[in-house]
């Protein structure tokens, strides 16, 4: 599965401090089939695209079919990107969407943003210097101000799940 994705915080504008993203993905038949994953993988900065992007590996034995896809980045909440389709033994590309942009500050990943995940961003601007933080939203290095305002701006909104 081919994945090219637009994380809130990050703006492509340069190379982030932090350049690879963790992920995992749900497939859920829309057949009343099995449901595959969540399956971990990890997304890469391209600096061409300016994107975030990798290909998951879901494994042998998957049935050709429509699935739900849900894709969920550590720190950011669950994305529904509806019905793809899956052929055995090739690739499918989920074409990139800029109104598919995923929420951050999910610094828990407990698929709501709340004061557990503000706390977190409170105990990492403490932290002086460059830190790599699941938190520092805009991966310049720094948790700061900037990061925090995600975590306003997002306060209580929760993640998509399967159906």
């Amino acid at each position: 599965l081919a994945l090219s994705l637009n994380l809130e915080g990050f703006f492509g504008t340069a190379v982030p401090v932090r350049n690879t993203e963790p992920l995992t993905v749900t497939l859920k038949s829309t057949t009343g089939g099995a449901t595959i994953g969540p399956v971990s993988g990890t997304l890469t900065y391209s600096v061409a695209t300016r994107h975030f992007e990798g290909t998951i590996n879901l494994g042998t034995g998957i049935q050709s079919g429509t699935y739900q896809l849900l894709v969920k980045l550590t720190s950011y909440l669950a994305k529904d990107f509806g019905t793809v389709s899956l052929t055995q033994g090739s690739v499918t590309s989920v074409p990139f969407d800029v109104n598919k942009s995923f929420l951050s500050c999910d610094a828990n990943n407990d698929n709501i943003v709340n004061m557990l995940d503000i706390a977190q961003v409170y105990t990492d601007i403490k932290k002086k210097g460059r830190i790599d933080s699941f938190v520092d939203m805009t991966r310049d290095g720094a948790v700061d101000i900037f990061d925090h305002n995600f975590c306003v701006q997002n306060f209580l909104k929760l993640g998509d799940s399967l159906p």
